[in-house]
Formats: structure tokens, sequence, C-alpha cells
């Protein structure tokens, strides 16, 4: 009787989505991943697949709870992921695809020379192959490098062609330019409101809630503790609602326009090598010693997105023959790295490290 209620809620919610594929509407609570993402393709989302390779392993199967509010393709792909616990990325046939695997789905691979000005840099293989890694994945795929000529052979699909070059370019060139930090629609408008007080007995009661009340998409990852109590949630801005959350014990964020529950802080769902920048900074006038560059990249890793340099496609790196930093990161992260090293900048790379440690 549950499921057909469930069901019957779907529909309601589908009938009040706009046609086309620009916004859908829909709760989901419970339904298995595969119906859910059966869903959201019969209401216009697009193609939306479970990574294939993880089918052996009883994927699919995990209970998705989570809320629609005319949501844009932003806010439904990470909503999705967040449920699911993966990633989210582009397959060459243009579905979307949610994974946990590190490497990229591979569209047709050919075989390309590639030149390059890096002669007997056995270190610039090593470093190409850090970049490269989620487009190297593919079983079919592969680099050589003769170091005697600087000539890189790579069996790749178009977009690993692409990053293979942009990853030349930047060991070729002395210094790369710091992506711009645009700010997105992150948060909702600081004026956006739950003009009425709520009272939830569930997660699924509380994404139902609020997106009939208040328009806000959620999305509970899987192993949340049921609530103990009924909760109450007062009128007010909807950018106040990840506090009053994480004060009965869980962490949540709005990301891309939905409020993201989760017993980990929850975080941007897109695939990292998807999103990432390449950059290299120079230090040399931050480090007198080569000591000094490999004490900047520990205190960075410590204190800056610490996870993130654990996820494919980042690489962090000191360069002592160019006295820069090697950053491949997502745009928050790399300016981040500016905000440390503009401290060194200002302190010294003693008096700010110092400084790091005792804020901690």
């Amino acid at each position: 009787m549950r499921s057909g209620c469930a069901i019957a809620v779907v529909l309601a919610f589908a009938a009040m989505a706009g046609a086309g594929e620009a916004r859908i509407s829909l709760m989901l609570d419970g339904q298995a991943a595969h119906a859910a993402l059966g869903v959201a393709v019969r209401l216009g989302a697009g193609e939306q697949e479970i990574d294939p390779a993880e089918m052996g392993t009883g994927a699919g199967a995990e209970p998705v709870v989570l809320s629609l509010a005319d949501a844009v393709p932003a806010t439904v792909r990470q909503a999705f992921a967040h449920a699911l616990g993966r990633w989210w990325t582009v397959t060459p046939s243009g579905a979307i695809r949610y994974q946990r695997a590190g490497g990229l789905p591979a569209a047709n691979m050919s075989v390309r020379t590639h030149t390059s000005g890096l002669v007997r840099q056995p270190d610039a293989e090593i470093r190409v192959r850090l970049l490269l890694a989620p487009w190297l994945a593919e079983p079919a795929a592969g680099l050589t490098y003769e170091p005697s000529e600087g000539l890189w052979s790579a069996t790749l699909d178009s977009d690993g062609h692409a990053r293979l070059v942009e990853a030349l370019g930047v060991f070729e060139r002395a210094v790369t330019g710091c992506p711009s930090l645009v700010v997105g629609s992150e948060q909702p408008a600081p004026d956006a409101m739950l003009t009425t007080a709520l009272v939830v007995g569930s997660w699924s009661d509380l994404a139902r809630k609020l997106a009939q009340a208040a328009r806000l998409s959620v999305s509970c990852a899987n192993g949340l503790p049921p609530l103990a109590h009924p909760l109450s949630l007062p009128a007010g801005r909807l950018a106040d609602l990840p506090a009053r959350l994480e004060g009965i014990g869980v962490r949540a964020a709005i990301r891309h326009g939905v409020l993201c529950i989760g017993q980990d802080e929850p975080v941007e769902r897109e695939h990292p090598a998807r999103r990432r920048r390449v950059a290299l900074l120079p230090v040399a006038h931050l480090v007198s010693r080569a000591v000094e560059g490999e004490v900047l990249v520990s205190a960075i890793r410590r204190h800056v997105a610490p996870g993130w340099w654990k996820l494919p496609g980042a690489a962090l790196d000191w360069l002592p023959e160019r006295q820069a930093l090697l950053i491949a990161a997502d745009v928050a992260t790399i300016h981040a790295v500016l905000d440390l090293c503009d401290r060194v900048d200002l302190l010294g790379l003693e008096v700010a490290l110092a400084d790091l440690k005792t804020s901690r």
C-alpha cells in the first residue's frame, strides 16, 4: 500500500512540472534507485543511469528519498548524485551517469602523437600521467613518452587528447592564468523564505513539506538515522536551514538549489575530473629554499580543502625547476590556495604556517 501512495505522490508532483526538459517536480519516498531514475527520465530529465560496471554489486536497489521542486537540470543531477552517494558525469551518448569510479566514460579512441619541449624530463611523465589518470582508466587507453624527442603517443578519446594538450601546455609555459572565481547560484536568494513553520516526523516528510511550502528541493543521503522526535522548522530564511539541521546532528548544505542532508558534509557531486582546472603558480617570492616548497605543499594539503587532494583528477606538486606549484583542483580550491599564498607573502612562511596551526 505504501508504494502505491508513493507513486501517487510522484504523479501529482509531475503534473505540476512545466512542459519540456527545463524544470522537473517530483517526490520520491524510498523508491529503489533504478525505479527513481526511471521516473526522472519519464518526466523529461534525459537519460539517467547508474554505472553499468557496478551492476554486479547490487547497485540500483538502494532507496532514494528526495524532492524536486521546479528543478533545473543542475539541481536534478546534484539531488540524485547526493542521494545515491556517487559522482555524476556524462557518457559519450549524452546520458547522465552516476558512478563511484574515478575514471571517466570514454568515447571512441584514437592514437595521436603530440610534440613538446619536454625533453629528457622523466618527472614530466609522472606528472602528466597523474593529471590524465581519469582519462587513462579506460583499459584501451594508453600513453607513452619518448624522452629524447619530447614526443607523446596517446590512445585516448577526444577529451583525453585535449586534456593531454592542456597538461603539456602547462608544463611548457612558465605560468598559467588562474581561473576566475564566479559566484554561482549555490544558495537561495537572500530573501527566500519559509513563510510558515513546519513540523516534520521523518526525512521524507521534511522533503515533501519543504517542496510544497517553499519550493525547495531536498535530497537525503542513504544511512541517515531516523528522527528521534518530530522536528520543528520555524519560519525564516531558507539559507538558515543547514545550520538548523546541523543542530540536531546531521550535516546539510544547499548546493545547486537543493538542500543536501547527510551524515557527512555534502559536497559538489559533479565528477572532480570534469570540473577541475590546472594552474601553474609561481611562488619563488614565497620560498627561499627548495625544502620550503615542499613545506608549502604539505601545508596546503593539510589546511586547504584536505579532502580534495585525494579525489580523481586532483594534483598538487612542487616543481623546483620552475619554482612553482602545480595545482589541479576546482576553482574554489585554487582560489583558497591563492589566499594561503597571499598570507605567506604577507607574514612570511614560518609565521603564516604557525598561525594556521594555532587556528586549527
